[in-house]
């Protein structure tokens, strides 16, 4: 008789949710009662659907519904894209494409954000970095997870360095866009020295330090905090790869949990930390999703 092998375990392990019960029924409550709706709890536990105030008229939620995708994915369906799409600063929370292959079909597919316009003939997509990045955040370190599982350890390296790149890169997709942003409204910090600095191809710490000067606040403050600790170690392990010293990269599967787990602090905690910076609250898609990512730990 043949004994059966046990199945290996899972040399990493990843929490199902982004949140727990309390912290998704606050960050729903805070999110709708800032949209204007009141008894929040009551509404909550008539699981009825309730009347969101909306420019093109109201939209009808379910609480209970929104409470638990605030949990599984750190926002909830349906409250948090009016949240973002009232937002001054951020772009609109779309990804438009389409697939036009048919023979003789032309499709154009257009879009204008102030004076930034855009026009795809045929098949492509429209993306908001700062959306389709964090995506990627998320995505990248739960294939790592996969990858390890599988114990294909070449797949597991490359979603850990496409991890760590777009890490660092939607912190510089905010500035860019912010960028953007001040321009578009015509602010007066356009013609300073840190606006300048902050549209110029200069070392990603100027850039950084360029909008707290902007915001006229002390880069000294967010330079003493978790965030920029944890987000000076993404881009020590980002560099390692990309500008090497040394003949061989060495990564250990145990080496990577830690650093899988910086994005919450590391890139979410910073991009909270920019907000709040130029007065504006930090309860953005992008933000929340990868500043609650589902913990990352070492199978016993």
């Amino acid at each position: 008789m043949v004994k059966q092998q046990d199945t290996p375990t899972a040399p990493l392990l990843i929490e199902p949710y982004h949140r727990s019960e309390r912290s998704a029924r606050d960050y729903v409550q805070l999110l709708v009662e800032g949209l204007g709706i009141k008894n929040f709890k009551t509404k909550l536990s008539g699981d009825k659907l309730v009347a969101i105030p909306n420019s093109d008229g109201p939209v009808q939620v379910n609480l209970r519904s929104e409470v638990f995708q605030a949990r599984m994915t750190g926002v909830p369906l349906v409250i948090q894209p009016l949240v973002d799409a009232s937002d001054k600063l951020m772009p609109p929370p779309i990804s438009l494409g389409m697939i036009a292959d048919a023979p003789g079909l032309s499709l154009d597919l257009k879009i204008k954000i102030g004076t930034f316009e855009a026009k795809i003939s045929g098949g492509g997509i429209h993306e908001a970095p700062v959306i389709a990045l964090a995506n990627d955040v998320l995505h990248f370190r739960r294939q790592v997870v996969d990858a390890a599982a599988s114990h294909d350890l070449p797949v597991m390296a490359r979603c850990y360095r496409t991890y760590l790149q777009t890490c660092v890169s939607l912190v510089d997709a905010f500035l860019g866009h912010a960028a953007f942003s001040v321009q578009q409204i015509a602010s007066p910090k356009v013609s300073t020295s840190a606006f300048k600095k902050l549209t110029e191809t200069v070392r990603f710490e100027d850039r950084l330090e360029a909008w707290c000067e902007l915001c006229g606040q002390p880069s000294r403050t967010y330079k003493d905090s978790k965030s920029w600790s944890d987000l000076q170690i993404l881009r020590r392990e980002r560099n390692r790869y990309v500008h090497p010293s040394e003949p061989i990269y060495t990564l250990g599967i145990g080496d990577v949990v830690k650093v899988l787990n910086l994005c919450r602090d590391g890139v979410g905690g910073t991009l909270a930390h920019f907000r709040r910076l130029i007065g504006l609250n930090p309860n953005m898609s992008f933000i929340q999703k990868v500043l609650t990512a589902p913990m990352i730990s070492r199978s016993a």
